[in-house]
């Protein structure tokens, strides 16, 4: 292997437009030695099939795998990992869009710093492809060294990775921990002593849908980050950790994350923590004691939500 990179991309209900959008964002990237390795995980999706045979017919680049049925997001990519030729891994997803120069700055960015896997920053858009305004942008900032803010939630979004293709085959792929299984994988790369960094520099559109994991179910989301940092921390303490697909469904039912008033719980604590934040900037003692109180109450774990999100200004504001 030389510089290549697999770019690992799983499609399952996108739109035509996006398909085209996505895809076309990678194959018009300015470094162009990379094969494509697109996983179609709806194969009772004809009109899927059909654009995803199209674009492969007109680049050679395209490896299309079709999966005998819907098998998941984390299976999915390990399928893409196993096959792929490449000695680096880029992730896409099948409705953002890649700025093209994505994959030059990233590994350059990479290989200059000697890093596993680098993330990067994004322009969020939504739907219909309208750019949030500035002030919903994620501020940028450049890391070697993420280690220390990921031990307290997942910063990195997803589509945005590239790193070496041993790093993720040396943990053994994704694992199913659906909506975390990114932020594990990411936690078992530390564990693995992999060396994972951010480029600042916006690289992905990234489409936020109403209808996204995030907004429907942020409880839930929660929970699962919960799980995945108690695992890192009894590979700290074990040098192994104890998962299992059962282990992981009965922490999910202790939380009650099925229950639609959870996460209406949730998302009134979310507001509340965000409030907290306010108050904060704006030095206001008064409300931001009475928003951090009403969020230690209003879930299980509420304490600990505003734990993590304290360590994680602090981490960030060394960083500006």
């Amino acid at each position: 292997m030389g510089e290549m990179i697999s770019v690992i991309m799983s499609a399952f209900n996108e739109s035509e437009e996006e398909l085209s959008l996505s895809i076309q964002s990678i194959l018009h990237q300015t470094y162009g030695d990379f094969e494509f390795i697109i996983v179609n995980d709806n194969p009772e999706n004809t009109q899927l099939e059909i654009a995803l045979e199209k674009f492969a017919q007109q680049d050679s680049r395209i490896r299309l795998l079709k999966n005998e049925k819907n098998i998941g997001l984390a299976a999915s990519l390990n399928r893409g990992i196993e096959i792929a030729h490449g000695e680096y891994i880029a992730r896409m997803d099948a409705d953002d869009i890649s700025l093209p120069d994505r994959f030059e700055k990233q590994l350059a960015f990479l290989k200059k710093n000697g890093l596993d896997l680098i993330s990067g920053f994004t322009i969020i858009i939504d739907e219909n492809g309208n750019e949030a305004p500035k002030e919903a942008q994620t501020a940028i900032y450049e890391s070697l060294d993420l280690s220390e803010i990921l031990k307290y939630g997942d910063v990195i979004r997803h589509p945005t990775v590239m790193g070496k293709t041993s790093a993720f085959r040396d943990v053994g792929g994704y694992r199913e921990l659906v909506p975390a299984e990114d932020y594990d994988i990411w936690l078992r790369m530390l564990s693995a002593n992999k060396r994972i960094g951010c480029i600042g520099k916006r690289v992905l559109k990234y489409r936020i849908r109403t209808s996204s994991i995030s907004r429907q179910n942020g409880y839930r989301q929660f929970v699962a980050a919960r799980y995945v940092k108690n695992l890192y921390k009894q590979r700290l303490k074990d040098g192994k950790d104890n998962y299992t697909k059962e282990s992981y469904k009965r922490y999910l039912e202790k939380y009650h994350v099925e229950n639609p008033n959870m996460l209406k719980k949730y998302q009134a604590v979310s507001l509340h923590y965000t409030q907290v934040l306010e108050s904060m900037r704006k030095k206001d003692i008064l409300h931001c004691v009475q928003s951090c109180l009403l969020v230690i109450l209003g879930i299980p774990c509420g304490f600990e939500m505003l734990w993590v999100g304290f360590q994680q200004k602090m981490i960030h504001s060394r960083w500006k």
